[in-house]
């Protein structure tokens, strides 16, 4: 069963793989991110450089709501005024 912590882990590996292992450059990066996958997109955003955020349908807390989750899985926009 996916979770937060899987997701989160997933598309942090992806990130320095495409910007440590390939040689990305950071402001070179698109993040996208749509649905259930808008809450990982936007944890990378708050914590990594990028050159822009794209949310498509944006769910923040789909896991939440997918596996019942007691707390807030992600932070809602207005809580990270850097990204």
């Amino acid at each position: 069963m996916p979770t937060e912590k899987g997701g989160n882990h997933a598309i942090d590996l992806t990130y320095h793989h495409l910007t440590s292992d390939l040689g990305v450059d950071p402001t070179d990066v698109i993040l996208v991110g749509q649905s259930v996958d808008s809450g990982p997109t936007y944890w990378l955003a708050s914590r990594e450089k990028h050159r822009a955020v794209i949310l498509i349908s944006p769910f923040l807390s789909a896991f939440r709501t997918v596996i019942h989750l007691t707390r807030r899985s992600f932070p809602q926009p207005q809580e990270n005024q850097e990204i």
